[in-house]
């Protein structure tokens, strides 16, 4: 999904502030790497930034369980993270 659709459904939940995080590398094993890296920082922004995010996510890689994990692990923080599925069909989604 491109990233102003992304955006677009963000702005339909009220979501007030985003802060999107693109991570993008030649190579697959960097990028999911950086990524993880970069989701951990958001354990920081409270007690830098006064702000604690509300919905997290990943656009395109959140199927990646590297990625998953790290997401839900953030998201205890009182954060809702949206994971993608890699399914073609609703049933194969359901049984993911």
């Amino acid at each position: 999904m491109a990233l102003s659709k992304n955006l677009k459904a963000i702005d339909e939940q009220s979501v007030r502030t985003q802060i999107i995080l693109s991570v993008y590398e030649v190579d697959e094993i960097n990028t999911i790497t950086n990524t993880k890296a970069a989701i951990s920082l958001f354990k920081k922004s409270r007690a830098k930034f006064s702000y604690r995010p509300d919905l997290l996510i990943a656009p395109g890689i959140s199927s990646e369980d590297a990625i998953k994990g790290k997401l839900e692990s953030i998201a205890s923080l009182k954060a809702t993270a949206i994971i993608d599925l890699n399914a073609e069909s609703s049933i194969e989604a359901i049984n993911k």
